[in-house]
């Protein structure tokens, strides 16, 4: 297994709140994930995406 920490994507305990379905489903939660590699494959030579 590689690693990709410089070009990934990791959002960590964003909170979000259920706007719409089943009462049996929590009202808010909360998502945390981390996407990698992040590449701009529209881009010649796939260069990794920068973001501020």
């Amino acid at each position: 297994m590689s690693s990709d920490s410089a070009t990934s994507l990791t959002f960590t305990n964003q909170a979000f709140t259920k706007f719409s379905g089943s009462v049996l489903c929590a009202a808010n939660g909360y998502f945390s994930a981390t996407y990698a590699p992040v590449t701009d494959s529209s881009v010649e030579g796939a260069p990794a995406v920068y973001t501020n």
